[in-house]
């Protein structure tokens, strides 16, 4: 039997270059996906509490994606596995919800990070029907339809079960904790007035002394007057004049000055 062998490593040859042809195409394909994913917007919606309140929560609508989102439409309803009671109770707050302007009109653009929030409910005193403990048998349905910049269109559904929110018991920090904040806060908040008052006390008393060290043209006036009437009553009385008591006052140097002359 005779063995063509150039044939055979021509077919090697070509299987190997068919291989890699295709692994570097792949490699493209997954890389271009990758780069769109990383610019993709993406809209994440989540039930929240308002900050420091547990019993308001409200829907937040966030852009967690690279890119910006343009047309964002967003439709709210029941789960299909509740039963009469939990429906009423989810329909309650999703027409609590929808009540925000953007929830009937869409949300034109959404950048990066961009969030919106919806109306809030309330679970003290059963408002619109609504307490904690038919509160956490809702869940709701929320289809997310949305536009990246080359109008290519995505869609997402999230299932918000408020059943999670169950061993949620504080927001923030603890009264023992927030006290002594508050109070150090204070207490930097008066020592910054106090120096700040002090500065400019400082500051007043240095123009004052300031102003006393020039002669303004009443108190000159004055003065002159009272060196005359001194000069004259020695002269009726025979009184030798005191050179000392029209001494001028020297002005005082300042810093560079004394630095200038101790040079």
């Amino acid at each position: 039997m005779n063995i063509d062998w150039n044939l055979l490593i021509a077919c090697f040859s070509a299987i190997a270059a068919s291989t890699a042809s295709l692994a570097t195409f792949l490699g493209w394909k997954e890389n271009r996906e990758l780069r769109r994913a990383q610019t993709d917007p993406f809209i994440d919606v989540k039930l929240e509490c308002v900050d420091h309140h547990i019993h308001f929560l409200r829907l937040k609508i966030t852009n967690i994606g690279k890119g910006s989102a343009f047309n964002v439409r967003i439709k709210l309803s029941p789960h299909f596995s509740l039963d009469k009671d939990s429906k009423k109770t989810s329909t309650e707050i999703i027409n609590i919800f929808n009540k925000s302007r953007f929830m009937e009109k869409g949300i034109n653009y959404l950048s990066t990070f961009d969030f919106k929030n919806t109306n809030y409910i309330s679970l003290l005193g059963g408002t619109h029907g609504v307490n904690i403990d038919n509160f956490l048998r809702v869940i709701i349905i929320a289809k997310v339809e949305f536009y990246d910049v080359n109008n290519k269109k995505f869609f997402r559904e999230f299932e918000i079960d408020a059943s999670e929110m169950q061993g949620t018991y504080k927001l923030g920090k603890t009264l023992e904790e927030a006290i002594p904040k508050a109070l150090d806060g204070i207490h930097k908040s008066l020592g910054s007035i106090s120096k700040n008052i002090a500065s400019q006390t400082k500051f007043l008393n240095k123009d004052s002394s300031s102003e006393k060290t020039h002669w303004n043209y009443h108190e000159l006036k004055q003065t002159l007057k009272y060196m005359e009437h001194i000069k004259h009553r020695n002269r009726e009385l025979g009184i030798e004049t005191d050179e000392d008591l029209f001494k001028k006052i020297e002005r005082r140097l300042s810093i560079h000055e004394i630095r200038k002359q101790n040079k």
